[in-house]
C-alpha cells in the first residue's frame, strides 16, 4: 500500500506519469523500493522524490553532513537494522526518537522502531547516500574501536612501522578519521589528548568542532600511524616534524 501511495504522490506532484508508475511497478526488483526503481529507470531523481514526499507529508529534510549525532542512541539500534532499512538514528528529544530515512512513508519501519526502543519515532528525510555514509561513519568507528580493544596491549609503537595492512584496526581507524573529514569538507583535523580521552576536532567553514572522542590509550598508536603515513620518524617525539 505504501508503494502505491508514494506513486500517487509523485503523480499528483507532476514528477512522474501514470504510465511511468505502471512501468516501474512491473520492473521493480525484489526488495527494491519503488523510489529506487523510478530512479534506476530515470523517471525521477532521488531529490525530486524526497521533495514531493516532504511537500505531501510535512516531513522535514535533515542535512546529515554537518549533523552531530547523539552516539548514545546508536546503542539502541544496531548497524544491521540501519543498513537493512536505510535509516540513521539521530537523537532523542522528549521521549521521541528522531531518525533519518530515505522513505518517510515506510510505516512498518516506524512501528518496528517504536517496539524496539519504546520511544515514539519521528522521521526526517535524507538522501540514501548520506544515510549510508553516516552509518559507515558512526557504526564503523564503533566496530574499529571494538577491534582495537581486543588488540590494544599487544602492539608497541615501534611495531606500527611494519603494520601496513589495510585491514588492521588502527589503519582502519585513521582512514575513517581522514575519510570523514574529507566528507565533511574539513580544512583541518585536530587530535587533542586529554587526561582520559582523545578529542578529534574538524574545522569546517572556520568553526572547530569536536566530532569524536576516543580512549586515551589509543593516542600513541594513532599518532604513530599518522607518522608512518606521512613518512615521519615515529621514534622522534620531542620536536615538530613535517610530513
Amino acid at each position: 500500500m505504501a508503494l502505491r501511495r508514494i506513486g500517487d504522490i509523485l503523480i499528483e506532484a507532476g514528477v512522474i506519469t501514470e504510465d511511468q508508475l505502471k512501468d516501474a511497478l512491473s520492473k521493480q526488483e525484489k526488495n527494491e523500493r519503488i523510489g529506487e526503481t523510478l530512479s534506476r529507470l530515470e523517471y525521477a531523481t532521488e531529490m525530486q522524490i524526497l521533495k514531493a514526499l516532504e511537500d505531501s507529508t510535512g516531513v522535514q529534510r535533515v542535512g546529515l553532513a554537518n549533523f552531530t549525532i547523539d552516539e548514545h542512541v546508536l546503542t539502541m539500534i544496531d548497524e544491521a537494522f540501519c543498513r537493512r532499512h536505510v535509516i540513521m538514528p539521530l537523537r532523542i528529544e522528549d521521549k521521541r526518537l528522531m531518525f533519518a530515512t530515505a522513505d518517510p512513508l515506510d510505516f512498518v519501519v516506524i512501528e518496528e522502531l517504536r517496539i524496539l526502543t519504546g520511544l515514539r519515532p519521528k522521521a526526517f528525510s535524507a538522501p540514501k547516500n548520506e544515510i549510508i555514509s553516516q552509518i559507515e561513519k558512526y557504526y564503523g568507528f564503533t566496530r574499529t574501536l571494538e577491534a582495537l580493544g581486543a588488540k590494544q596491549s599487544v602492539v608497541k609503537e615501534t611495531e606500527i612501522e611494519e603494520d601496513t595492512d589495510d585491514d588492521t584496526p588502527m589503519v582502519k581507524l585513521v582512514n575513517q578519521i581522514l575519510t570523514s573529514a574529507v566528507f565533511q569538507r574539513a580544512s583541518d583535523i585536530h587530535i587533542d589528548p586529554l587526561d582520559d580521552k582523545v578529542l578529534i576536532r574538524y574545522r569546517v567553514d572556520g568553526v572547530l568542532d569536536i566530532v569524536k572522542e576516543f580512549p586515551i590509550k589509543i593516542h600513541n598508536q594513532m599518532i604513530s600511524r599518522i607518522k608512518v603515513m606521512s613518512g615521519m620518524d615515529i621514534t622522534e617525539t620531542r620536536i615538530p616534524q613535517d610530513g
